[in-house]
């Protein structure tokens, strides 16, 4: 797999925004090096297996991701890590960069709950804000230094139009 600025599937099979069948999940993710941003997106019923494969595999290629600011597509996510996926991600990230750079991550997700995820998140991954966002713009927004674009390929991991990128 080729990360720098590729598209990481487990289900190669469907486009990009299109849903799984049920029952099946897809995780995706996209490393943008310039802006030091990884966009993730959940599709369906993901499992832990898959989220732990892909972001290990770029964690392992570019341990300096686990200090990138990052987006998490959640609003299309139907599974459920629990809370030991939840951990298990974190020790992920913390056994790539011990002590990663400050950061910032974003959750985009329709689900009012999701800022207690949030919450817990910041307390077992300190160097790293989380907040919620309801749209990608403004997800985006507060990632990218000001007047900053982001490229095509993130509009369309994201399923923005042109007209509102966030810069």
């Amino acid at each position: 797999m080729n990360l720098p600025g590729k598209r990481v599937t487990a289900l190669p099979s469907f486009a990009p925004l299109d849903p799984p069948p049920p029952g099946e999940g897809r995780f995706d993710l996209l490393l943008l090096p310039a802006l030091r941003l990884l966009l993730l997106r959940y599709l369906g019923e993901v499992r832990l297996g898959q989220v732990l494969a892909g972001l290990g595999e770029a964690l392992r290629s570019r341990p300096e991701v686990a200090g990138w600011n990052t987006v998490a597509d959640l609003r299309r996510f139907t599974g459920h890590l629990g809370v030991e996926g939840i951990n298990a991600l974190a020790a992920l990230r913390r056994e790539a960069c011990p002590e990663p750079a400050p950061s910032r991550q974003v959750l985009l997700s329709h689900d009012p709950g999701m800022g207690f995820v949030a919450t817990y998140l910041n307390a077992i991954l300190p160097e790293v804000h989380h907040s919620v966002a309801a749209e990608p713009a403004a997800a985006c927004r507060g990632l990218l230094p000001e007047g900053m674009a982001l490229p095509e390929e993130a509009l369309a991991f994201l399923g923005l139009a042109p007209s509102l990128n966030p810069a």
